[in-house]
Order: C-alpha cells, then sequence, then structure tokens
C-alpha cells in the first residue's frame, strides 16, 4: 500500500443557476496523480468531501495535482498543476456555469512558435454551405476557447445540437471533427487526441493559362464531409496570369480540383490522393470551338444559349445574336442545352441535348438549336390589377408541387404581362407568385401545341393565411429547426412551404385561405436530433406540435426505391432525400442504394412504387443502430421473368 502525505482542500462553488434545486451533496471533486497522463487521458480519482452552505473542504495529497470539479447539469471546472504543499489549500471559489460542454486535447507539430492552437464549435450547417447568411449565423454562434500549454481545451456552455469542431493554429493546416451530437447537458470528452502537422503545400500549373476571356482561371479544392459523400469547398481562388495557383499547408487526404472560368463553367474535374510527398500537377485544358443558329419557327432569335444547363456544369453561357452564336467549350460529345430568350428572363429545359463534334482538319463543331413555334401568353393580376415582376413558373408533371421539373420561368412587364416562345408541345401547368411564394396563384393547366394558340392566361394572386407550429423536445422547446410543409394530396395546396423555429421553438408559416381542414405532411430536421416526419391537419388559431427526439439511427434503403412510412406520414423516399441532403445527412451506396443518416428512432415501413401491400417491408430503428428495409417490387420479377 503507497501511503502519500496528505493535506486539506477548502473552498466554495457558486452555481449559474442555485435555484435549480441542485442539492449540495452533489458536487464532487477529482485529482489526477499521474502528471504526464493528463497530456492524453487523466487518471480521475474521487476524493471525499465535506460540503455545507456550498462550502467544500476535502482530503487530498500533498504533492503536484490535476483537479476536476463537477456537478451535475453544469459544465465541469478543471485547475492544471496545482502544487498541494501548503496546508490547508485554498481553491478560492469555483463558478459553475449551467449546460453542456466539450473537452479534449490538441497537440501541434511546427507552425509559428508564440501562436496559440485555437479551438472553435461551429453549429451544424443548416443549408448551402456557401450561403452568406448562413456562415454569418454560424460565426455568431460559434464557440471559442484556446488549448492550454499541455494542450487541453473545453468549450461551453453549449445548447443542444450538432456541431463541427475546428482547431487551428497559425502556420498549419486547420483539423476538423464534423458532425458532432450533444444533446444533452453533460460533458463528452473526445476520445482521440488532435493533431495538427505541418503539412506541403500544393501548386498546380494550367496550360493555356488564362481562360478563352483572357482572364485568369478559378481553381475550387474540395473534400469529402466526414459522414456523407457530399463535398466541402476548401478554398475557391484565382490563378495567376501565368496559369500557377498555390495553396498553403494542404494536408494529405482525397480531394477534389476543379477549373472553371469567370462564369462559373467547370473545364476539368479531378480527383487526388495527396500525400506529404508531392510534386506541382501540371493540367492541360482541352478546348473545342463551336458554331451554331437559334431558331423557332425557321426565324432566327436572340438569346443565350447555355451548355450544361444553369443547374448543372460546367454551364457554358454562349450568346446568340440574330439566330448565330459561336465560342469555346471544354470538350466534345452530349451536352445539355438550355436557352435563355432575350428579354424575357426565360430559363427553358425544353432544349434536346445536342452532340458537340469537331468538323474535319480541326474545324469548329456546327450545331443547330430549333425550338418549337409555339407562344404562351398571359397576365397576372391581383385584386383587378395588374402586377408587375411578378413571377410566372412552367412546370411539367410531377408527383408534387415540389417535385414539378421546370420548364420556363419569366417576370412579368409593367402591366403585369408576360409572354413565353419556344416551350416544348407537351402538357404543363402554370402558375404565379411574389417574393417567397406569397401572394400565389392556384395550378393552371394548359396543353401546349404547335400550330395551336394556347389560351390566353389570366393568373390572379391570393393572400396567405398564417400558420404556427411549435417543436418540442423532451428537454423542451427546440429553436432553429426546419420544417417542410407538403400536401398530402398535391392538388389540395398550391405550394409547400418551410420555415424554421424560433427560440421558443414556434415556427410560422403561410398556406392559401383554402388549406384549412386539410392533411400536410410536417417533416423537422434540427441539428442534434433525428429527422421526424408526421402527418397532422391544418386548422387556423390551433398550434400544430411536433414532437421530436435525439433518439435517431441510420436507415439503409437498397433500390429500388418506394415510398417511406413513419407513423401515420407516407412521403416517396425520394423527397425525403432532397431534406436530407441540405443537411449533410445522407450517403449514397454505389449500385446499391441510400444511407438516411440521423433518422428519428422508431418504426418504419418501405413500400414499392408498385404500391403493393404485399411487398411492403417493416423494421424498427433502434437509437445508435442501423436499419435495412430492402423492398422487392413483384411486378419487376414478373416482368424479368
Amino acid at each position: 500500500m503507497l501511503l502519500l502525505p496528505a493535506t486539506q482542500m477548502r473552498g466554495m462553488y457558486r452555481l449559474e443557476e442555485s435555484e435549480d434545486g441542485l442539492l449540495p451533496k452533489e458536487f464532487s471533486a477529482w485529482i489526477n496523480l499521474n502528471g504526464e497522463s493528463r497530456k492524453k487521458k487523466p487518471e480521475w480519482q474521487p476524493v471525499e468531501c465535506t460540503i455545507s452552505n456550498r462550502q467544500f473542504s476535502c482530503d487530498i495529497p500533498s504533492q503536484l495535482l490535476d483537479m476536476k470539479f463537477s456537478t451535475p447539469g453544469n459544465m465541469p471546472v478543471y485547475r492544471w498543476g496545482v502544487a498541494a504543499d501548503e496546508a490547508p489549500l485554498d481553491v478560492g471559489e469555483i463558478r459553475m456555469l449551467r449546460g453542456g460542454s466539450l473537452s479534449g486535447w490538441v497537440i501541434a507539430e511546427g507552425g509559428k512558435p508564440d501562436s496559440p492552437i485555437e479551438l472553435t464549435l461551429f453549429p451544424r450547417s443548416m443549408g448551402t454551405q456557401n450561403d452568406t447568411r448562413e456562415l454569418r449565423r454560424r460565426e455568431l454562434k460559434a464557440l471559442r476557447a484556446v488549448a492550454n500549454e499541455d494542450g487541453f481545451f473545453t468549450l461551453g456552455p453549449i445548447p443542444a445540437g450538432g456541431f463541427d469542431l475546428e482547431a487551428t493554429k497559425a502556420g498549419l493546416a486547420p483539423q476538423r471533427i464534423e458532425d458532432l451530437d450533444l444533446t444533452v447537458p453533460k460533458e463528452i470528452v473526445l476520445d482521440d487526441v488532435i493533431e495538427l502537422v505541418a503539412s506541403p503545400d500544393l501548386d498546380v500549373y494550367l496550360n493555356p493559362p488564362v481562360n478563352p476571356e483572357q482572364q485568369p482561371w478559378q481553381v475550387v479544392l474540395m473534400r469529402p464531409r466526414s459522414n456523407s459523400n457530399t463535398l466541402k469547398t476548401i478554398d475557391r481562388s484565382a490563378a495567376g496570369f501565368d496559369g500557377h495557383w498555390h495553396l498553403d499547408a494542404v494536408p494529405s487526404g482525397h480531394y477534389r480540383l476543379e477549373v472553371r472560368d469567370f462564369r462559373d463553367a467547370t473545364w476539368l474535374v479531378r480527383d487526388l490522393e495527396l500525400d506529404q510527398l508531392r510534386e506541382p500537377l501540371i493540367y492541360e485544358l482541352d478546348s473545342v470551338a463551336i458554331e451554331g443558329t437559334l431558331t423557332s419557327g425557321g426565324k432566327p432569335l436572340d438569346g443565350t444559349v447555355i451548355f450544361g444547363t444553369r443547374q448543372g456544369r460546367p454551364n457554358v453561357a454562349l450568346e446568340a445574336t440574330e439566330g448565330d452564336f459561336k465560342g469555346l467549350l471544354p470538350r466534345e460529345g452530349l451536352w445539355k442545352v438550355e436557352v435563355e430568350l432575350a428579354g424575357t428572363r426565360q430559363y427553358s429545359v425544353g432544349v434536346d441535348p445536342v452532340t458537340v463534334e469537331a468538323g474535319a482538319g480541326g474545324t469548329a463543331a456546327t450545331v443547330a438549336i430549333e425550338l418549337p413555334d409555339t407562344l404562351l401568353e398571359g397576365e397576372v393580376q391581383q385584386q383587378g390589377e395588374p402586377v408587375a415582376a411578378a413571377f410566372v413558373l412552367v412546370t411539367t408533371e410531377g408527383e408534387s408541387e415540389a417535385s414539378r421539373p421546370r420548364v420556363a420561368r419569366v417576370r412579368t412587364d409593367d402591366n403585369g404581362k408576360f409572354s413565353i416562345h419556344g416551350l416544348k408541345p407537351v402538357p404543363v401547368q402554370v402558375a404565379a407568385y411574389l417574393g417567397a411564394f406569397d401572394p400565389a396563384s392556384d395550378w393552371v393547366d394548359v396543353d401546349i401545341r404547335e400550330g395551336v394558340e394556347a389560351p390566353y392566361l389570366e393568373l390572379e394572386l391570393v393572400e396567405r393565411v398564417e400558420y404556427q407550429a411549435r417543436v418540442m423536445s423532451p428537454r423542451g422547446p427546440v429553436a432553429g429547426a426546419q420544417i417542410f410543409i407538403e400536401a398530402v394530396t398535391p392538388s389540395s395546396m398550391s405550394w409547400p412551404a418551410q420555415a424554421i423555429s424560433g427560440s421558443d421553438g414556434v415556427a410560422r408559416f403561410r398556406l392559401p385561405f383554402d388549406s384549412h381542414g386539410k392533411q400536410a405532411h410536417f417533416m423537422v430536421l434540427a441539428a442534434g436530433y433525428g429527422f421526424t416526419m408526421h402527418q397532422q391537419s391544418l386548422l387556423k388559431g390551433s398550434g400544430i406540435v411536433l414532437s421530436i427526439s435525439p433518439d435517431k439511427g441510420d436507415i439503409h434503403l437498397p433500390y429500388p426505391l418506394g415510398t417511406l412510412h413513419f407513423k401515420n406520414a407516407s412521403l416517396p423516399v425520394s423527397k425525403v432525400l432532397t431534406k436530407l441532403i441540405s443537411a449533410n445527412r445522407f450517403f449514397v451506396q454505389p449500385g446499391d442504394g441510400v444511407i438516411f443518416k440521423g433518422m428519428a428512432a422508431g418504426e418504419y415501413t418501405q413500400c414499392p412504387a408498385n404500391g403493393k401491400v404485399q411487398d411492403c417491408v417493416s423494421g424498427v430503428l433502434a437509437p445508435s443502430s442501423f436499419l435495412k428495409l430492402e423492398v422487392v417490387d413483384s411486378d419487376f420479377l414478373e416482368d424479368d421473368q
């Protein structure tokens, strides 16, 4: 038995919320006898303390100690390297803040000697990572700390939710730990030590050194996120006029590099595996000259021909004047094409793909784009008055408004009128709206045909009524939750809606007057909580409660994908997928299906597209578990036989 000299430690503790009912006996003190071990995993040992009126007195060994003070529901307090050689040792007041915390260890090799190691805890992104408002939100809500000389850090108090941790030191590449779920008010200690190491620079040389407009190339370096197959932008900047692009301290790992022009058209894509020993990367950027015509009904048109489409990449835009356009494309082959007609702000995806192939002897490729000779005209009004600058949206049929493929979008002129040329001769749906879809008109079905004049449309904008929904968890209201609202019957609601809950957990959204009493699907996405689906009635003046829980797991849905059922909600898998993409909660299993991450625990059923109940499959997703739902389409099997 090892006997150590003893002394007495005394002090007092103060809680941020003393009225919370915590008893003095819940206060605990811990010591670490081994100073070296604290650099990775301290060996904390409890000590016996006498507590009275939040004053404490404890017997401790008389030597160099690390100390930890804790009480339930509050952040622990650490004291490192305390010399317990006085009798008694007075540690003063221990002030304990209410809430959870994140602690760990970080070491750094190299970098600027006098610069500290900084830790930043960002709330998980709730939308597009490059959105200015989202970046500002993450910065304002970030928690920051500096590691001590031994590399220990603690961050808090932390509200419940999902977070990304970033460790930085001047002169070294940062390290990130993504998708930390901190949903209970307790201390979470990282198991592994974060290591910041010196990383070599990355140099890229491009030829030709400038793009076809004689401007520098834009180079984008991306890296896969830790929890999905989506990519996160590491750096986006211009190369020099000499074609040289440089980035300091790039850690080893897998990356994607893209080279774009000033229009954001992508000319080169390369997947990279970077190691510590790396040579400069040299790329030749090919191009093919193209000449073409844009016509409708044999008449030349002015506009913009976009190869790759506005929503895709690359998106090379070539201006057509009196029907003629020319320029350079990054490659030959089959291209999707979108046309924007001059003066209408029209985006049309009704153009068939074209094949681009260089002529003999390297002459320019030639293409002819002929738009259908169709015309759709109308006007937008509100309370009998024309509405200028209203959006008019044309879509083809889809299973719901949110999934309708967009054919065209145009804005009305000063007299509220619009005209759209070149639509494909197919049935379409047309509606108008202002701002964020409010007010909006009803959908109108129109059958577009060549040689047949389409009816003149009169679209009436109607104001909406406000509804409220409160997001609740076992711990109370949840702030910052995204709510997506969809009609159970697509025709019953002109527009889907979405909202974000406030500090009281309440979200407000607007829907048409005639939505009262109808059924709607609610999908709730909150950082740190399980993605939850609800089906409820829309009732004016009656609050809607949407319950969510931190209990969650992952669901594997192999192909073919069908309809997903949870409690009383039933939604197409494709619709759920679009919501999870925005939060990086999905992963594609190549050739096998998808994995939905962070789904609410409970019973799920997936049914195939044929709708036959006998082909459905069910299972229970336990917290922190994994569920596979593989359906078999009997119609497909019969056809195959």
